[in-house]
């Protein structure tokens, strides 16, 4: 399942203003994609309080994320993890635009 977070400040002046339903292109921004889990996201929360997203897959995972990509932890996980320790964090490395490191899903797995 894969993570996409968007920049949509200006969508709702430009549907306002233009009066029709359609937004201008560059009303909306992609910030940063991931893929965050193996299989299918079933449920997603976004966490207002810490700026996160808590992501939930077909493939029986649950994980907290930062809304640039970086992985705080994985429910259930072995090792103990600290949102405000970023030392303890699963993987805390942003998830760049067409950047290599876009399948965080693997490499986490490779390292459960």
């Amino acid at each position: 399942g894969r993570v996409k977070v968007w920049d949509i400040a200006k969508l709702a002046d430009d549907i306002g203003k233009s009066g029709d339903r359609t937004p201008r292109e560059d009303s909306v921004k992609l910030l940063f994609k991931w893929r965050a889990h193996l299989r299918a996201i079933v449920r997603m929360v976004y966490l207002k309080r810490i700026e996160g997203i808590i992501t939930a897959s077909a493939d029986c995972t649950v994980r907290l994320w930062t809304l640039s990509g970086e992985q705080v932890g994985l429910f259930g996980q072995p090792t103990s993890w600290a949102i405000d320790d970023r030392d303890t964090w699963l993987d805390s490395t942003r998830a760049l635009l067409n950047s290599p490191n876009d399948d965080k899903a693997t490499v986490v797995s490779e390292e459960q």
